[in-house]
């Protein structure tokens, strides 16, 4: 066989070589395209018998099972012949995502640190080690990473996302909002951050802010429950109750009947004076949560002003045990029960509320004047009154002198509490001399 003859042959084995693997590439494809997933792993089974480290039919039967749903049996197959393609960047890229995607954190971290140091601008390798931080409450770190990225491209808003989510996370609450919105100018149809951004501003105490990004999304979106319900929490925030009840009744109309709706339709009612309603909704609330605080007082605070005061005060009590209250929900709670058993004519126990409120916060002074009052005109406890008028307008006196309680009232009210509650005073001390009552006589 001369020279031309062997060049011949080889150069026809060749091209029949290159010819195979054009079809197989091709069917590849072909099977890719119309999802014909086991003949990709028949096919990758194939080339692995007749070259076992031919690592492109590892990956390609690998992201075949994948596709399978067998994301187990992938991992499986990649981890048995790792050592084969240990150097292998997209093998072990494969690998790392398969693990990120069962949930193996531990696994996928210690492949995507390797990986980010090779390629420190890999953005699929670096935000999956941001959100494995993420989920380890390794914040700092994930915030570094991503800075780093965002230095480069401030463009990326799924980047932007998770930075936000990060300084949220510790509290750079600040930070948090200036990503969020820097994502929102990006992809402003962008529902999920939407949604972050106005809870934020809820938080925050900034209900305005969070009621024009309701607006944005309800503009073309008029039916989407979750920002009916965002915006009138955010209502709700504002004081505005009226509002905020059509808005939660409209949620409940479309279909929202969890626990956050009845809840605020219940307490939205109250605020409005819608006292039956009220009682209607907060009872079906009770009967989901028997122990929520909020709603223990709300129910209570409501039968208050129906014909059910006893049992008002039973519920107003529950929510009562079931804290651990600040002084300004004890006087709330107990303001609310002097009220009811005023109402329905047990004085002893509306004075002993009234107390209970002073003792806690002594700053409250209207409270001794409503003590005093008590004791007058309800129990004709004549001298012990006149003892908490005078305890009054002293404490009145000296608030003026320091200026630091009268902040807390209108000055007007008190000023004239203060007169009447002295006039009382001198009417009180003459009517006990005149009883002959030797207390009062110099």
């Amino acid at each position: 066989m001369n020279l031309l003859q062997k060049i011949t042959i080889c150069l026809g084995c060749i091209l029949w070589s290159v010819n195979l693997l054009g079809q197989d590439i091709e069917s590849y494809e072909y099977y890719f395209l119309n999802g014909r997933y086991n003949e990709i792993i028949e096919l990758a089974d194939k080339e692995i018998s007749s070259d076992s480290i031919n690592f492109v039919s590892y990956y390609r039967k690998a992201i075949a099972l994948q596709k399978q749903g067998k994301l187990i049996k992938s991992i499986q197959l990649l981890e048995k012949h790792q050592t084969l393609f240990s150097d292998n960047d997209k093998i072990n890229r494969l690998l790392a995502d398969s693990y990120f995607e069962a949930g193996q954190y531990s696994k996928a971290k210690i492949l995507l640190k390797e990986l980010i140091k090779k390629d420190t601008l890999n953005f699929s390798v670096l935000i999956n080690l941001a959100k494995i931080y993420k989920f380890n409450k390794e914040y700092v770190k994930a915030i570094h990473l991503l800075e780093n990225y965002n230095n480069i491209d401030s463009t990326n808003y799924i980047c932007l996302s998770n930075l936000a989510d990060n300084y949220y996370n510790i509290d750079s609450i600040n930070i948090a909002i200036k990503y969020y919105k820097e994502v929102l100018i990006l992809n402003p149809d962008n529902q999920l951050i939407a949604n972050k951004l106005a809870n934020l501003y809820i938080k925050i105490n900034k209900p305005k802010e969070a009621i024009k990004i309701c607006d944005t999304i309800l503009k073309n979106d008029t039916a989407n429950i979750k920002f009916i319900k965002t915006k009138g929490l955010a209502l709700f925030k504002d004081s505005n109750f009226e509002d905020a009840l059509k808005l939660f009744k409209r949620a409940y109309i479309l279909g929202d009947s969890t626990f956050f709706t009845i809840k605020y339709l219940g307490i939205s009612n109250y605020k409005t004076n819608n006292y039956f309603d009220a009682v209607a909704y907060l009872n079906k609330a009770l009967t989901r949560d028997s122990l929520n605080v909020e709603m223990n007082y709300f129910y209570g605070a409501a039968l208050g002003h129906t014909m059910k005061k006893t049992e008002a005060i039973k519920y107003l009590n529950k929510a009562y045990e079931l804290m651990q209250p600040d002084k300004e929900t004890v006087e709330i709670i107990f303001n609310e029960k002097a009220i009811i058993y005023l109402v329905i004519e047990e004085y002893n126990k509306s004075l002993e509320c009234n107390k209970i409120v002073y003792k806690n916060n002594p700053s409250k002074i209207i409270y001794l004047y409503k003590i005093a009052s008590l004791l007058e005109n309800k129990l004709n406890n004549k001298n012990e009154a006149l003892e908490y008028y005078q305890k009054f307008v002293d404490e009145v006196s000296k608030s003026e002198l320091s200026n630091k309680n009268l902040s807390s009232y209108k000055s007007s009210y008190i000023k004239y509490l203060y007169d009447f509650s002295k006039e009382r005073i001198t009417k009180i001390k003459e009517e006990l001399f005149f009883q002959g009552n030797s207390e009062t006589r110099e």
